[in-house]
């Protein structure tokens, strides 16, 4: 999975455009980005992320490895801070 967002369009950045997509959510030093899986033909949301920003490198690009898979295979939920998370600089 990759996802890619530009410092222009967090929240914030620009606050008098309809443009802006709130993908980065929560206040300073605990935002964050939901990860959704989403399942069947009406995309029906039945398990999410969080994925946590605080331990992002201070770069103009960063890529963050995630294991999605839990020790039993299933989709990891819940809050994905340091542990399961690998941050380098650069895009991936």
């Amino acid at each position: 999975m990759r996802i890619r967002i530009e410092a222009h369009t967090l929240p914030g950045r620009n606050p008098g455009s309809h443009r802006d997509v709130q993908v980065v959510q929560g206040k300073r030093g605990e935002r964050f980005i939901y990860l959704t899986w989403l399942e069947g033909p009406d995309a029906t949301m039945f398990r999410r992320a969080k994925l946590m920003l605080a331990g992002a490198p201070e770069a103009p690009s960063v890529t963050a490895h995630v294991n999605l898979t839990d020790e039993w295979g299933l989709p990891r939920c819940a809050r994905l801070s340091t542990s399961g998370v690998e941050w380098s600089r650069g895009p991936g």
